[in-house]
């Protein structure tokens, strides 16, 4: 990661927290000690500062090298988007306007996290502890994907949001018979 200390390199900062978060092995470096040389090693840059020039250069150096690069709120210099975020244990859900507008994908993040809440997580948990059960018992994709169904849209999520989980988990195995 390259930055400064402006609002960019605190918004570097916090997409690197998610790849540190998931087991990536990260390399700060301040704006000021870059050189094309601290990129080798490297597989993945995100750079949050302030100075165009730096970006520019950044951005034309990680992708001479192939590496893969992020210059916060600069599109036109990024090889990927960050998406705004949302986990629930297990549960990732991200949201991207492709770099054309950070700000609304945070409101949509922001919105879609309010709707969903913990008991997912448990839903999804609950559901993979009995996906071999259901491989067991269903052997073709349509019935496997009936009965997923039945478990995902039935009243499972309900009852573990009002706190009755061996009840919810008592439900999802009787989806499977």
């Amino acid at each position: 990661m390259i930055s400064d200390t402006s609002p960019l390199g605190a918004s570097a900062e916090s997409r690197i927290s998610h790849l540190e978060a998931a087991g990536a092995s990260i390399h700060r470096v301040a704006a000021r000690e870059y050189t094309a040389e601290r990129l080798e090693g490297a597989s993945l840059v995100v750079c949050g500062s302030s100075d165009e020039a730096l970006n520019a250069r950044v951005s034309r150096d990680a992708q001479a090298r192939l590496i893969f690069c992020n210059v916060v709120d600069r599109p036109a210099l990024c090889t990927w988007i960050a998406p705004a975020m949302i986990r629930r244990g297990q549960l990732q859900i991200a949201v991207s306007t492709g770099g054309q507008s950070p700000a609304l994908a945070v409101r949509i993040r922001d919105a879609v996290d309010q709707a969903i809440g913990p008991e997912y997580a448990v839903l999804l948990e609950m559901l993979a502890a009995l996906r071999e059960r259901v491989r067991d018992h269903a052997h073709s994709p349509e019935a496997r994907a009936k009965i997923f169904q039945a478990m995902v849209w039935g009243p499972a999520i309900d009852l573990i949001r009002e706190g009755q989980v061996e009840e919810a988990r008592s439900v999802l195995e009787k989806s499977i018979a």
